[in-house]
């Protein structure tokens, strides 16, 4: 019984959340690394909500709906009371629920690649963390050098087309990226997938990283895009298996994209 209750007040509080973060429209992604420079925008949220509707357009639309006589002002103020009242609680108890959420889907990740090791050494957790971040390091330098030759063996043929005539397209243009103090905070498997073919399997991996990353015109030296500050980052990479075994990456997804997108269709569909 206790647990039903729980399920009912989550389900309640992540309704309130959704539609309340609803107006707040993500901001747009300004990374022009591998991955940014083509990936979609950053993540909205409460505080956006927050931010966006000031205490007095809620008050002015409450006392609108309530009315100014003394059963109307109690009425508002009942509301105004619950109203902040369901977003503090939201504030609190909805980033408990994730974080909970998130580590029970990092424990179950964990546990299906140990399962899928005992027979596939490909699968090996620690097998995978090296890979992740030889292929991370490996493409911001290629992206750098503004050539993708030295990292096709880490992408699909289709994402190392896509770069490569981004690049050389940059490249027709006088521009030039440049990368700096290029770091990986944290490179974590979220969700794998086996299949008895292996060039069906894959997962996901959440990407923390930093790095100063800017356009230049070659020519002047003058900026385009970005600015010489470290910009920092979360993303997602999707890794599936080549004809050999090893792992390529398929895709990046900016978090806000890889969350809503896991929410509304699940990891399996992507």
């Amino acid at each position: 019984m206790k647990k039903a209750i729980l399920i009912i007040i989550s389900i309640l509080l992540l309704s309130c959340f959704f539609a309340l973060t609803a107006f707040a429209a993500p901001a747009e992604s300004m990374l022009l690394r591998a991955g940014g420079a083509v990936g979609g925008g950053g993540g909205g949220g409460f505080g956006g909500f927050a931010r966006s509707h000031s205490d007095s357009k809620t008050a002015a639309k409450l006392k609108d709906m309530t009315g100014n006589d003394m059963f109307g002002m109690f009425l508002f103020y009942l509301l105004y009371f619950a109203f902040y009242l369901i977003s503090l609680l939201g504030s609190i108890l909805i980033p408990i629920i994730v974080h909970k959420r998130k580590k029970k889907a990092r424990e179950e990740t964990r546990r299906l690649m140990a399962e899928y090791d005992d027979f596939d050494g490909f699968w090996s957790y620690e097998f995978v963390l090296n890979r992740v971040k030889e292929v991370y390091f490996g493409i911001q330098k290629a992206w750098a050098d503004g050539n993708m030759k030295n990292a096709e063996d880490m992408l699909t043929p289709a994402l190392f087309n896509r770069y490569q005539k981004y690049l050389n397209a940059q490249r027709r243009d006088g521009e030039k990226n440049i990368m700096k103090n290029v770091k990986l905070k944290l490179a974590e498997p979220v969700y794998a997938k086996d299949f008895t073919n292996n060039e069906h399997d894959y997962f996901w991996a959440k990407i923390e990283g930093s790095m100063i990353d800017y356009v230049i015109i070659e020519e002047t030296g003058v900026i385009v895009q970005g600015i010489k500050q470290e910009v920092v980052f979360t993303e997602y990479w999707r890794f599936t298996r080549r004809r050999d075994g090893n792992w390529v990456l398929a895709e990046i997804m900016q978090q806000y994209d890889f969350e809503k997108t896991k929410y509304y269709k699940g990891l399996d569909k992507l």
